[in-house]
């Protein structure tokens, strides 16, 4: 088109055919250019290859949790020890989903085979699922075990700094930790932190995340051993009320949004399903 040459062989539509064209700022232009009717132009824009790089078991869960339709990904890489609190992470997601965002989280559930952590992961398959089975929560234990049995044990780390990058925010509600190096690694992967106030190793990070209040087995008012304990008069709304803030991040932080823009509309996946595999069928 730009040089003449072949013009009046390319002008003419083919039979069946449409004409592509790469975003919406192309389609009137390049209708009347080539000579299509406007509803013979198919728009299907460049794609960008995010999991080219990953490791097979985080490229095994975004492909089995769909993650690329999500308006929010999380995933909390944590053995299942009480203490890491991993129902309340769930309830946000809930809180979100009930939000209208499409909000996944992955639970990178390591180490927990046996004992308490075994009957605490069962227990944490029924609240996810049978509250309300369409809230989008993954085991990473379920969803990468048959590449490698050890993967229903563990993650190799590349795989968790994966699934980090591809992820929009780390939500961390435990309320005993030493010094997480969960938060620092989620930061430099940019994603916003949600963290536990009544801990005060997370306020390290005050200015720089969101903050619940999700008890510790620490005594905030001294800062010496024993414990903190929030109640909520209804744990529900409290749930929305951090569900509503982490989407007002994501509505409001563009580097979030963008982010979480280019997973659903210029990914692979997305591409394929909503321009390319269209343009085929149709």
């Amino acid at each position: 088109a730009q040089t003449g040459e072949f013009s009046q062989e390319l002008k003419p539509p083919f039979p069946n055919s449409k004409l592509v064209v790469m975003h919406p700022e192309e389609h009137q232009r390049k209708a009347t250019l080539f000579e299509y009717e406007i509803d013979s132009v198919v728009e299907i824009p460049n794609p960008l290859d995010l999991t080219e790089d990953f490791h097979p078991a985080a490229k095994a869960i975004v492909q089995s949790g769909e993650l690329h339709k999500a308006d929010i990904v999380a995933i909390y890489p944590a053995r299942l020890d009480r203490g890491k609190q991993v129902e309340i992470i769930i309830d946000i997601f809930r809180e979100l989903n009930r939000q209208d965002w499409d909000a996944r989280l992955v639970v990178i559930d390591f180490h927990s085979t046996a004992g308490n952590k075994a009957t605490y992961r069962k227990e944490l398959y029924k609240s996810a699922w049978d509250g309300n089975p369409s809230t989008p929560i993954y085991f990473s234990s379920m969803e990468a075990g048959y590449l490698d049995k050890d993967y229903e044990y563990h993650l190799p780390h590349k795989a968790v700094m994966d699934l980090f990058e591809y992820s929009d925010i780390f939500v961390h509600p435990s309320k005993s930790e030493s010094d997480p190096l969960t938060i620092p690694e989620a930061a430099w992967k940019r994603c916003g932190l949600v963290l536990n106030y009544d801990l005060p190793v997370f306020r390290l990070w005050e200015g720089a995340a969101l903050f619940g209040k999700f008890s510790s087995n620490i005594d905030t008012a001294v800062g010496l051993p024993g414990e903190t304990t929030t109640t909520y008069g209804n744990r529900g709304a409290y749930m929305a009320t951090i569900a509503g803030a982490i989407a007002y991040i994501m509505g409001n932080n563009p580097i979030l949004a963008n982010h979480a823009r280019v997973r659903r509309e210029r990914s692979l996946d997305a591409v394929w399903h909503k321009n390319l595999w269209p343009a085929i069928a149709s």
